[in-house]
């Protein structure tokens, strides 16, 4: 077992040092506290994730994105946003068209 610097550095008496190694660690993220705690998740109001919830998982969970994303794919458009064309929907030789 690995024992931090800072603690041994704190602690002044043998009590102070058994405190610290027999202490439990904080958790890293506040999920890991609140999936730990049973009355919470008892709750089925309540819903814990380790990440951010975007529209797309939302989206997902009911069954809509596949639809979302068939016709974003239809019309040539970047489903999650990468590959956007500068020219905007235009193609190359109508905008040259335009210009001359």
């Amino acid at each position: 077992m690995q024992i931090p610097d800072i603690i041994m550095h704190k602690a002044s008496t043998l009590k102070d040092f058994q405190q610290a190694i027999l202490t439990k660690p904080k958790p890293k993220k506040l999920s890991f506290a609140l999936l730990g705690n049973p009355e919470l998740m008892a709750n089925t109001n309540i819903q814990v994730r380790g990440g951010r919830q975007t529209s797309v998982h939302k989206d997902r969970a009911v069954g809509r994105w596949k639809v979302i994303e068939e016709e974003l794919v239809n019309r040539g458009l970047p489903v999650f946003g990468h590959g956007i064309k500068a020219d905007r929907g235009f193609q190359a030789e109508e905008v040259k068209d335009q210009t001359a």
